[in-house]
């Protein structure tokens, strides 16, 4: 059965990148997943979900999880401990960049799947902006 939600946490997409990050238990790994979508000019909906879920962690590592937030025990751990002392301002800004990328209505598939999706668009657009504040 497949997954599709409003959260981020709540998409086969998402949740199949938890499987590569447990593999991946590094910032880097995180952030270069952030910095890709950040290099293309159309974001499909592959990339910017995974990148999602990059974003979401390290929201999670300051204290920020959202509502959906489920993962694996290897996950929480480096989240709780690594992740939460290797988040620099550096990466807080490719963050915001990647959630005002992930919201461009001209270059952004998640954002037109979702726009498309005329029922639950503003529940979800309202996540992603709730995203962007559990950085701060």
């Amino acid at each position: 059965m497949g997954a599709w939600g409003i959260g981020n946490f709540e998409n086969d997409l998402g949740l199949d990148y938890l499987f590569e990050v447990e593999d991946n238990l590094n910032i880097d790994y995180l952030i270069g997943t952030i910095k890709s979508g950040l290099k293309e000019d159309y974001l499909d909906s592959d990339m910017a979900s995974e990148a999602l879920i990059a974003i979401e962690l390290i929201a999670a590592s300051k204290g920020n999880p959202s509502n959906d937030y489920e993962v694996e025990d290897n996950i929480r751990k480096f989240v709780e401990k690594d992740l939460k002392s290797q988040i620099k301002k550096e990466h807080l800004v490719l963050c915001e960049m990647m959630i005002d990328k992930v919201l461009d209505k001209e270059n952004s598939e998640l954002y037109e799947l979702w726009r498309e999706s005329d029922d639950y668009f503003a529940d979800w657009f309202d996540a992603i902006q709730d995203l962007k504040i559990r950085l701060k």
